[in-house]
């Protein structure tokens, strides 16, 4: 299945209320995979336990492609929530197709110097900022039992817990950064809650 056969996901990068009569709020962001229209049902999903259900009501019509995925950013008017999406982290999908988490196992590359990365080991309880959907949450990450530290250019599967639960499905993809500086990229390969 290709990304734009795939469930309708866009990372939420602002919001703002529709000024006009028939109300709603502009849900601004980066389709990742999939196409939506309007009429179709979403979920906002991230930060809380429950994903917030709402409806497309219109596409900006500037956005004229058919296939979303890949444009920069589209804007979607959605009905009105009753909760406060300022900020950035929930991505807006099709129902049930994805739910937020707050620890999940992954496979990891601690990128090395000559690819812009560390220079000194990582070690177990290593505290960077998960980055996803642009935008960062607190996490730490473990290393296997039999594992105490690991060098620049390690590649190995991590228990990693988030400080809040993120949209997260196997096969997300992520960055474990230390300010500006990406030291460590990975991928999802399990999912559960702490």
């Amino acid at each position: 299945m290709s990304d734009a056969e795939s469930p309708f996901l866009m990372s939420i990068l602002e919001t703002y209320p529709n000024k006009h009569k028939r109300g709603g709020l502009w849900v601004e962001g980066q389709v990742l995979r999939g196409k939506i229209k309007a009429g179709e049902k979403v979920e906002i999903v991230g930060f809380d336990s429950h994903p917030i259900s709402s409806k497309v009501i219109m596409l900006d019509p500037s956005n004229r492609k058919p296939s979303h995925v890949g444009v920069d950013r589209i804007k979607i008017l959605i009905e009105s929530v009753d909760v406060d999406l300022s900020g950035t982290g929930r991505v807006l999908a099709h129902p049930q197709t994805i739910s937020a988490h707050n620890r999940c196992q992954a496979k990891i590359e601690v990128l090395s110097t000559e690819k812009g990365g560390r220079t000194k080991p990582l070690f177990s309880g290593y505290r960077p900022q998960f980055y996803i959907y642009e935008t960062h949450f607190a996490c730490e990450v473990t290393f296997p039992e039999e594992i105490n530290s690991v060098p620049p250019g390690w590649v190995g599967s991590v228990d990693i817990i988030i400080e809040h639960k993120v949209a997260l499905e196997t096969g997300s993809r992520f960055e474990l950064r230390e300010g500006a500086k990406i030291s460590v990229q990975g991928e999802v390969q399990s999912i559960s809650d702490y």
